[in-house]
């Protein structure tokens, strides 16, 4: 099957660089990833090409340095990347244009434990380092909800480890709030039950295949070399620009980066 998918890749991106003929419609209609622009579809192209090779990261004579030959070609800003803006509709609607974050995404859906120790620092084991700084994707990544005095409080992760997740949270046991935003469009005064996630909010992106996906995968396929420093670079550079789509300030992410593990 991924030779099949590797084989189709490398097609498209044969046919992406044809010229197009002089009575077809422009690429950029429809396109809702990339306006049009060959380019980024093509880059596009190789990094589905590399997202798929490191499938095959398991078995033996996999070679780290072809994936990195594809990500030459790959994107490698955050303009390059492939980001959907969802269409924002109501949760209630029956559109067939009803935005992602909403379908794919039920009131049943909380953050673990785990995924919230590893954003505020707390992961036990992992050492906490001498600033012990909390990640700044924290705050829009963990959902919170007013309290009796209107104070937005952080939800409390579920323990994969524990009994909790074979019944899930009891009902009215509000220290475990949805990834989904409730009220959906909350009006001033309004009791908040959850802020969400970035991933949820309304004006929210899909980030379909993104440079950041990329530097990671250069990340580990660089350690795999046995060069820990240019890896480490690389897998900083991926949360650079996962914190840029998310619209983190520069100066945060300067100040968080070069901070202790």
């Amino acid at each position: 099957m991924n030779t099949k998918v590797l084989a189709l890749l490398d097609e498209a991106i044969a046919d992406l660089q044809k010229t197009q003929g002089p009575v077809a419609p422009a690429l950029s209609k429809g396109d809702i990833l990339h306006n049009g622009s060959v380019t980024d579809w093509i880059k596009t192209a190789y990094a589905l090409k590399a997202r798929f090779t490191l499938h095959a990261s398991k078995k033996a004579g996999f070679n780290p340095q072809a994936v990195l030959n594809i990500l030459a070609n790959a994107p490698r800003t955050d303009d390059e990347s492939a980001i959907m803006q969802y269409v924002d509709e109501s949760p209630a609607s029956s559109t067939a244009q009803a935005a992602l974050q909403y379908v794919n995404i039920n009131n049943n859906y909380r953050p673990t434990k785990l995924f919230i120790d590893y954003l505020t620092n707390n992961y036990t084991g992992a050492p906490t380092g001498a600033s012990n700084m909390e990640d700044p994707r924290a705050a829009i990544m963990i959902p919170s909800a007013t309290d009796a005095g209107g104070v937005l409080v952080r939800s409390e992760g579920v323990d994969m480890a524990s009994d909790m997740p074979k019944n899930g949270p009891a009902a009215g046991d509000t220290r475990f709030l949805s990834l989904r935003k409730n009220p959906v469009a909350p009006k001033p005064g309004d009791k908040i039950l959850s802020t969400g996630s970035w991933y949820t909010q309304r004006g929210g992106k899909g980030l379909l295949l993104t440079n950041a996906e990329m530097r990671f995968i250069e990340a580990e396929m660089l350690f795999r070399q046995g060069k820990s420093a240019e890896a480490l670079a690389a897998y900083k550079a991926g949360i650079r620009s996962h914190m840029n789509i998310m619209g983190i300030p520069g100066a945060t992410i300067d100040a968080f980066l070069p901070a202790p593990p």
